[in-house]
């Protein structure tokens, strides 16, 4: 019934081969219409599936606490000046400061469906508004609400712009705290305004000794010895973009390159959020730049050697863009963002896609060069062909869906896609491939039959012979690679942190260990205390309680200061006695801590606190900064406090969050869909060689050269001392489902010729002579194809470029010796 359907099939492509033109091109216009919807996206929520528990507690802190993206850059003194407060650095400071403050940085930014919510309510934005007092102005005191879920409900909802920065502190926005007989003073380290800044050496001096006082920020805003200092930038919380933040860099940067600051001395380091959601979106766009280009110049190259015509050249290449076009346009009908994964598969589906055309190209010219029209070649090409590519793309399909168990929704998205990908390019393929060779020329050019003889066809033609003499050492050494591997396999650990996706030399990395060593890190690890009730965190005893929590949190390796309401009521209480450092400590009575809170508010200071504590004072933030390290070592950090929160600090209510926390959980879900992911694609994988080959030995021998480089590659990457990283599920799972498209084109060959009667050795050989030309030249564009991903910004690229063509180089090597190697094992039976 099927080789009925594949008999239409072949005769209509064909025969109505001008109705299959016209619907082609008139599909590919339709692909071409949704592709202007495409955007990019790297933000937090963005890797999450709905409702995912690390990313609910994440978007709780953002609730009750506003806004948690912070861009922050780093500034240090002049080489000769003895610290940061000199005229010049304090001025650049204001011309920093202003610009964050002032600069619309979303101009040129478009929005289309922005929704934020607070205390249960959505307020829903046009294009150039949200609700509530986002941008606003809070010197009105600490009760006034900013950011999601700390809006004062009775205050009037009133609409303002938005702006991609909600908050500036630096050392020209810092205010002193000091008593002033029975009421506080709140006053500015520098003037307010930039035009009252003399920069006198006396000025400089009275602020400098002031901040020697402000323990709040000495090693936060300022480093210890003070050649170092700090602009911190709060950046709207967006969901599902970050537009605003690539934006803010990049003009940022420009500020300080056109303003000649680091001409004049000054060294810049940048980090947090927005920084490298800018550096993720720039690699991304500018390794697509250089790697598609470059994957479809090695195409060409491939296709031009190995067929040497015009017609082998264009119509493959009309294969590859078709599905690549067909794909992308998918993910844009489906509303799904581009993003750092996703933008690899245009040359993922480049290398994939091309294996079937050139297949059947190996087919039509064999059948061309015996003489038949270009007509019944086409048929005969598709005819032959169908079932075997069918099947390579069924595996292929089943390995990329089988990352789409994962629970990260990129991961799951990308599973999806190049799914659809795949089976789009196998379409394109029997529809439109065979009925373009149907126009070739009645007589093909003698290039065209030297191409049936070559190295490659030589080599194949002697392989068999070997294998068959040396059957069993080639098993032997299989067997203890194998083994090998495995042992080195089970040293990989996993690692999700984003900055480990850099290379170790980007200026990223690089700013980022200038922040680990000045500050003790550029990242917070934040923790909710709930004290149950309202008012709950004004209660002496809890504070005391919550101070101890901070103490040992602060006493922790790897970690820098942390900030709370707890350092805030402590200063209060310091200025209250006189500005004596003895008395920096909570103060020991509820009505002090009212009392401490109103005299704040009442001194107008620019810090409203409610980035520190909910509007009903019923939980309090702590915000712990920490040195980055790989999530392996953050995930026993994050555990470590965890149980001594379980053991010692249960009556606080915490809950631990924050980017971390965010970055551990992407560490379990990768380490879990590795093997889930693995396990899938091999039962599908293994049915389909069952219902191929029907034939539970065959299906058994068809994973030995499948298995076999995936685990020698894992094997490399214990070895080698990589990390496991999202890269490594599609490794792990779509080369997989590559790796056996050999297997099955040789198995399916042995089987049909063996069938006829000949012996198992002469089976094999014809299978691999026949065979061997198309599998080496796909694998050939599959390595480099990969390979190209080498060139990547992104070290998990670079990983996936690597593994991914040395398990398929290996996966050729073991299909045409290994696999033989074992069916010859019965040599006595070989001849039969």
């Amino acid at each position: 019934m099927f080789r009925k359907f594949i008999n239409f099939w072949a005769d209509f492509v064909v025969e109505r081969r001008w109705l299959v033109l016209v619907a082609s091109a008139i599909f590919a216009l339709l692909a071409l219409l949704p592709l202007k919807n495409l955007y990019f996206d790297n933000s937090n929520e963005m890797w999450f599936i709905k409702d995912d528990p690390a990313l609910v507690q994440y978007d709780e802190l953002l609730k009750s606490f506003g806004d948690n993206e912070y861009f922050l850059i780093g500034i240090e003194a002049r080489p000769g000046d003895a610290s940061v407060f000199t005229k010049e650095y304090i001025e650049m400071t204001y011309q920093l400061t202003e610009f964050l403050e002032n600069h619309d940085f979303l101009k040129d930014v478009q929005f289309t469906d922005l929704t934020r919510e607070r205390n249960g309510e959505k307020f829903q934005t046009d294009s150039l508004g949200i609700g509530g007092d986002l941008g606003g102005d809070f010197s009105g005191g600490f009760d006034q609400g900013f950011g999601e879920g700390t809006l004062n409900p009775e205050q009037p909802k009133r609409s303002h712009p938005i702006r991609a920065v909600t908050k500036v502190q630096s050392l020209t926005t810092y205010q002193v705290t000091q008593s002033k007989g029975d009421t506080l003073d709140v006053h500015d380290l520098f003037p307010e305004s930039p035009s009252e800044f003399e920069g006198t050496p006396e000025q400089l001096a009275q602020a400098e000794a002031l901040m020697k006082g402000e323990t709040l920020v000495v090693g936060s805003l300022i480093s210890q010895d003070f050649r170092h200092a700090l602009i911190s930038a709060r950046a709207t919380y967006l969901k599902g973009t970050i537009n605003h933040h690539v934006a803010m860099v990049k003009e940022v940067k420009n500020f300080v390159k056109e303003q000649g600051f680091e001409e004049q001395g000054f060294v810049f380091h940048f980090t947090g959020n927005p920084e490298i959601s800018a550096n993720f979106f720039n690699s991304s766009m500018s390794d697509q730049e250089l790697t598609l280009p470059l994957m479809f110049l090695l195409i060409i190259v491939v296709l031009v050697t190995s067929f040497r015509s015009v017609a082998g050249l264009t119509m493959p290449l009309l294969v590859i863009v078709g599905s690549v076009v067909t794909t992308m346009a998918f993910i844009a009908y489906l509303g799904w963002a581009l993003n750092m994964l996703n933008v690899t598969l245009p040359v993922i589906l480049m290398a994939v896609g091309i294996g079937d055309s050139v297949h059947i190209l190996v087919e039509f010219y064999h059948h061309r060069n015996q003489g038949v029209e270009p007509k019944e070649a086409a048929k005969e090409s598709v005819r032959h062909l169908f079932v075997p590519c069918l099947n390579t793309s069924i595996t292929t399909g089943l390995g990329f869906l089988a990352i789409s168990v994962s629970k990260l929704a990129p991961l799951r998205e990308f599973g999806v896609v190049a799914a659809f990908g795949v089976a789009m390019a196998f379409l394109i393929t029997v529809t439109l491939l065979p009925a373009l060779m149907s126009f070739a020329k009645a007589k093909e050019s003698q290039a065209q039959e030297d191409a049936e003889v070559g190295f490659v066809d030589r080599f194949t033609a002697k392989i068999t012979d070997f294998d068959f003499k040396y059957a069993k050492p080639i098993s032997i050494i299989g067997l203890v690679v194998v083994l090998a591997s495995v042992a080195a396999l089970s040293t990989v650990k996993v690692n999700a942190n984003f900055v480990d996706y850099f290379k170790k030399d980007a200026p990223m990395r690089a700013d980022l260990d200038y922040f680990n060593d000045t500050y003790q890190g550029g990242f917070f690890l934040e923790f909710i205390l709930d004290s149950g009730k309202d008012k709950g965190v004004l209660d002496p005893q809890y504070l005391a309680r919550a101070q101890e929590f901070q103490d040992y949190l602060e006493s922790l390796d790897h970690t820098g200061q942390a900030n709370s309401l707890l350092d805030i009521l402590s200063k209060l209480n310091q200025a209250m006695h006189g500005d004596d450092p003895a008395w920096n400590k909570l103060p020991d009575s509820r009505e002090l801590v009212a009392q401490y809170l109103l005299l704040y508010s009442n001194s107008s200071p620019t810090e409203d606190l409610t980035d520190l504590k909910t509007f009903d004072e019923r939980r309090m933030r702590v915000s712990l900064r920490l040195v980055n390290q790989p999530t392996n070592q953050m995930k026993d950090f994050v555990q470590k406090i965890q149980t001594k929160v379980d053991q010692d600090f249960a009556d606080l209510g915490v809950t631990i969050t924050g980017m971390p926390v965010l970055y551990n959980n992407m560490d379990t879900y990768i380490l879990q869909g590795i093997v889930q992911s693995f396990a899938l694609a091999l039962a599908a994988i293994f049915i389909c060689f069952l219902v191929l080959l029907r034939s539970i030995k065959y299906g058994l021998l068809a994973l030995i050269p499948s298995l076999f480089p995936i685990l020698l590659a894992g094997g490399i990457m214990g070895l080698m001392g990589f990390y496991l990283n999202f890269s490594a599920m599609i490794i792990a799972s779509v080369t997989f489902g590559i790796a056996v498209d050999d297997t099955i084109h040789i198995l399916s060959r042995y089987m049909k010729v063996r069938a006829t009667g000949v012996s198992r050795k002469e089976a094999v050989h014809v299978a691999v002579t026949e065979t061997g030309k198309a599998i080496t030249f796909t694998t050939v564009i599959l390595f480099f194809g990969f390979a190209i991903l080498m060139l990547s910004t992104f070290v998990p690229n670079i990983q996936l470029g690597f593994f991914a063509g040395v398990i398929l180089l290996v996966a050729l090597v073991a299909s045409l010796t290994l696999l033989p190697a074992v069916m010859f094992l019965q040599k006595s039976k070989a001849h039969s």
